[in-house]
């Protein structure tokens, strides 16, 4: 092929462009253009879009390619969500376009697959001098597969590696922020329960006091005319999660500037929408200021005979003592729904529940099946905790129905304000009842009894997990129906999965697994 007096303009016009994709596409120009099997790539193409049509026919599931034999066993190619996309790095986004990054061999030229043709590749990039690529993808609603593939200069090809983008609203995409935040911050459940229902407690009552005037749930504010809902969602957001993390304000900054952009021209209409919405979640965070939640309480029970004490390995002290006196979000107070006091110890109920987790509960069980080992673990991942969990299982079942902006906002202000009061709730039974947890019962008879899951440091009655479970399943049976189907997966992209016929399945499973992680009671 000759290079052309306009080819060698065009590449000195790049050059000082100093974009790496076109410049790394002008430069393969040549060698992929009467490649057997790939469609020529014209000079006008590459400068218009870096969307090319070269097309290898690459299958999902890597085999080599057909049309371009490798000379040499496959190397790894990198792929991610780019974090300027995908902040809190959960596989959530929320806007169309998604930068997907990584690293492939220097100078090589990248294809990426989008969507419903997995392995036919639409789009090309190239590697700078250092490996890193990035794609601009639109995404749909939902979620979508990804995948890249790269061959560097010396003809040899890399791995196909799968990314998987799930697009929602901006409730769904803040809830995912705000998740990415406590997992950044080692965040509790009880507080983070809390600070997720701040954040939705503000964009429901941003929203509601735009289009549904009168039906906010505690900031009642008269919204400009016109004022941009979506914008007033944002921006609530964000406010309440800066104020929290002010450390993390940075990320949260670059979230809501994107999420802005994305809602087009900056108008008068996004503007107001923006002041409006930071006026609300400042009103949520006054509300809040003075709950209860960051109060020290000293008087935790401690090595009280009988009762509860530090359990093992670390017997540290008890932890969120004070959230039994937090004000709550929906309930008149931590006490209103106190369950009676558990079995007494030697009770024939008490001693049947003894018998049963130290049997199914035991670290090296032999009756515990491999099934309830895998529940055990998989609610106790050690990545999320369970208000967490739950809210990535909102986020799902919200994106594969196509809710709207209103209706989540509605969802997850419910959702989040049931987990914020089963979290004040369970801490009120706990340090009212104190009961040891099955480990310090155990091994007064039985000092070589270890639980499969490290014992929490709080009392045993009642489980916060399980009342988690109870209140995020209610509240999404009541908008998503008793029998949906719905798989959950431990992890960001990755892990283990769990299969449900129904959210109430869901929640006896998570019950009964602190059970057989020997943390628990069945009476809890």
């Amino acid at each position: 092929m000759t290079i052309t007096a306009r080819d060698r303009y065009n590449r000195h016009r790049l050059s000082k462009s100093r974009d790496p994709v076109l410049v790394s596409l002008l430069m393969n120009r040549r060698r992929l253009q009467n490649r057997p099997g790939v469609e020529p790539l014209e000079g006008r193409a590459l400068l218009s879009t870096v969307h090319a049509s070269a097309v290898p026919k690459v299958p999902a599931a890597y085999k080599p390619p057909t049309n371009v034999p490798p000379k040499f066993p496959p190397y790894d190619i990198t792929a991610r969500i780019d974090p300027i996309s995908d902040p809190g790095v959960t596989g959530n986004v929320f806007r169309q376009d998604v930068l997907i990054s990584g690293t492939a061999r220097p100078y090589s030229t990248v294809w990426l697959a989008v969507g419903t043709r997995p392995g036919y590749f639409t789009n090309i990039s190239g590697a700078d001098s250092t490996g890193k690529y990035v794609f601009n993808v639109p995404v749909p609603v939902g979620t979508t597969t990804v995948q890249v593939f790269a061959e560097s200069p010396a003809q040899n090809y890399s791995n196909v590696e799968d990314v998987s983008v799930t697009r929602g609203n901006a409730i769904v995409a803040w809830d995912s922020i705000a998740l990415g935040a406590f997992l950044n911050q080692g965040t509790s459940a009880a507080q983070a329960a809390r600070d997720l229902a701040i954040v939705h407690a503000a964009q429901y009552d941003a929203l509601a006091n735009i289009e549904f005037p009168n039906s906010a749930y505690q900031v009642h504010l008269t919204p400009p005319k016109g004022a941009s809902a979506e914008a007033a969602v944002d921006q609530a957001a964000y406010t309440v999660l800066a104020a929290i993390f002010p450390s993390l304000q940075p990320a949260f900054f670059s979230a809501v500037g994107a999420s802005l952009a994305g809602l087009g021209p900056y108008t008068t209409a996004v503007k107001d929408g923006q002041d409006f919405g930071a006026k609300v979640a400042l009103a949520t965070l006054a509300n809040r200021a003075n709950d209860g939640a960051n109060a020290t309480v000293t008087d935790a029970p401690q090595n009280v005979p009988g009762l509860w004490r530090p359990t093992p390995p670390s017997f540290a002290p008890a932890v969120n003592a004070q959230f039994g006196r937090v004000t709550p979000f929906a309930i008149s107070s931590g006490s209103e729904f106190r369950p009676a006091a558990p079995p007494a110890v030697g009770s024939a109920a008490y001693d049947q529940a003894l018998a049963q987790v130290a049997s199914l509960g035991r670290s090296n069980s032999t009756t515990r099946t491999a099934d309830q080992t895998a529940s055990a673990r998989f609610w106790a991942d050690g990545v999320y905790t369970s208000p967490d969990h739950w809210s990535r299982i909102a986020e799902s079942l919200s994106i594969s129905h196509k809710d709207s902006l209103a209706k989540d906002a509605r969802l997850f202000a419910q959702l989040d304000l049931a987990l914020a009061d089963s979290a004040i709730a369970s801490s009120d039974s706990q340090y009212t009842y104190n009961e040891w947890r099955p480990v310090s019962a155990i091994q007064q008879t039985d000092p070589t009894w270890t639980p499969l899951l490290t014992t929490p440091a709080s009392p045993s009655y009642v489980s916060d997990s399980a009342a988690y479970g109870g209140a995020a399943s209610t509240v999404l049976t009541s908008a998503f129906g008793s029998k949906v189907k719905f798989t959950s997966t431990v992890g960001v992209n990755a892990g283990p999965t769990r299969s449900f016929t129904s959210l109430d399945a869901a929640a006896v499973d998570q019950a009964s697994s602190r059970v057989w992680g020997g943390v628990n009671f069945t009476f809890d």
